[in-house]
């Protein structure tokens, strides 16, 4: 976030807020308070303040510094003046703008608590310093405290009713918050009242833009100055609803050109390469996008997309790995897991564990024509064929085991083996046959019994 030096009149030039995400400032939380002060559409009357008399000494440093930042040679380092302005407040404390430029140093190099302090101090010096009033809403809006900010540019208003740059931020609070016809109304009551400020025509030109009005958009658009990334990437935008991928693209290009960092048109040049198949551009558009902001989950799933896309499935599955990471509730990953698993390593049933996992998280919300469907479908067929396969391959070697075993049997009854050969001495003569053994003599029969008739002897 860069605010502007305060040079002489500390009210010439307003505060920007910083892009990001093609808004400016961070998104306000949905459906929040935005209620303030009623603001007066007459011009506030106030008292003059008394005027404080500085030490010459204090005026002397303050304008060496000034002469610092318009240095036509090159501005120094945030270091070097934030240095410079401490000199300032240290030799007059009473220094209201020492003490928001020293702010202003101080948030340049990072540290936002100690520009918090300088800018409340620069307001308890001078109270109608309304550049430190608006730097405090930007960074109380920047750190998520939409009430607080909403707060502060109504106090600004209260002071200055014409005030054109504290209507465009509230305008934009009020878009970012769904109250689009708030946020229109406000835009251009600040266009009415000063038709130089370029944050009420992005408010108007996103608003159209979220409503799809992109002859609108495109008319606001042309407004902005040629070096604003938010020009072109609605441009291209409207190339897009057009039907015009080709000269979207250009207008995206020409974004990222003039600010690399800006990071909507980087997920729209990532979305055009993945709908073309383009893997490894979408990679470099989403890792570039990722350096900005590491914790985006649905980056990260993208960017599993590609990796699977140029064959890399380990990569891909430790890209969702990292997005369930940042938002467990992520209903696809079960979905983009399964499809991981499925086509690149043929684990059906993992896979298919996987789909009807996504099944039921999805819940009533899944339309009837989604792809898991069909895919269920066609895992669950390859698996019921698998099973089917290995019971045919099992039958197939059991029965070729058995013709084997079958074969081997008739051969063997078929060719008997031959008789044992004749063993030889070692002398080479042939063993002589064996001697037949002779019989035992059998005992004589025993006579007959006599008869009763004959004698005996």
């Amino acid at each position: 976030m860069k605010h502007p030096w305060m040079t002489k009149e500390p009210w010439l030039v307003a505060a920007a807020l910083a892009v990001a995400g093609g808004c400016v400032g961070p998104k306000a939380a949905s459906n929040v308070d935005l209620s303030g002060p009623k603001v007066s559409e007459q011009p506030v009357k106030t008292a003059a303040a008394e005027e404080v008399k500085l030490s010459p000494r204090a005026q002397r440093s303050f304008e060496d510094a000034v002469a610092k930042v318009n240095d036509p040679k090159g501005r120094p380092d945030s270091k070097t003046l934030e240095l410079a302005f401490r000199r300032v407040v240290e030799e007059d404390g009473r220094f209201a703008e020492g003490w928001y430029n020293l702010g202003v140093a101080c948030e340049r190099q990072g540290k936002v608590d100690e520009a918090v302090a300088h800018y409340q101090r620069a307001l308890s010096e001078k109270p109608t310093l309304r550049q430190a009033a608006e730097n405090l809403a930007v960074i109380t809006q920047n750190r998520g405290d939409v009430r607080g900010a909403v707060r502060i540019y109504h106090s600004i208003l209260e002071v200055y009713a014409d005030d054109a740059g504290a209507r465009a931020r509230l305008a934009e609070i009020y878009r970012q918050n769904g109250e689009l016809d708030r946020a229109l109304d406000l835009s251009r009551e600040a266009l009415m009242r000063d038709a130089r400020t370029p944050s009420a025509y992005k408010v108007m030109m996103r608003v159209h833009s979220e409503r799809r009005q992109y002859p609108a958009a495109r008319l606001l658009a042309l407004k902005l100055d040629e070096s604003d990334p938010e020009r072109h990437h609605v441009l291209g935008l409207a190339r897009l609803e057009e039907g015009d991928p080709a000269a979207a693209r250009a207008l995206f290009k020409r974004a990222v050109e003039v600010a690399p960092g800006y990071l909507p048109s980087h997920v729209a040049l990532a979305r055009l390469a993945l709908q073309e198949e383009q893997y490894p551009t979408a990679e470099a558009h989403l890792r570039r996008v990722l350096q900005a902001d590491g914790k985006n989950a649905e980056v990260l799933v993208n960017l599993g997309l590609c990796l699977r896309g140029q064959g890399k499935p380990d990569e891909a599955l430790a890209a969702y790995d990292e997005a369930e990471k940042v938002n467990p509730k992520l209903a696809a990953l079960p979905f983009l897991r399964g499809v991981v698993l499925v086509d690149a390593r043929g684990e059906l049933d993992k896979g298919l564990a996987l789909y009807r996992k996504f099944v039921e998280r999805s819940g009533t919300e899944l339309p009837a024509d989604h792809p898991v469907y069909g895919r269920i479908q066609a895992v669950e067929t390859a698996i019921v064929q698998a099973a089917e396969a290995r019971r045919a391959e099992e039958e197939a070697l059991r029965q070729a085991a058995e013709m084997e075993a079958a074969d081997a049997a008739a051969k063997a009854a078929a060719n008997p083996p031959p008789a044992a050969p004749a063993t030889v001495p070692a002398s080479g003569q042939q063993a002589p046959a064996p001697e037949p053994v002779p019989e035992s003599p059998r005992p004589a029969p025993a006579p007959p019994a006599p008869s009763p008739d004959e004698p005996q002897t």
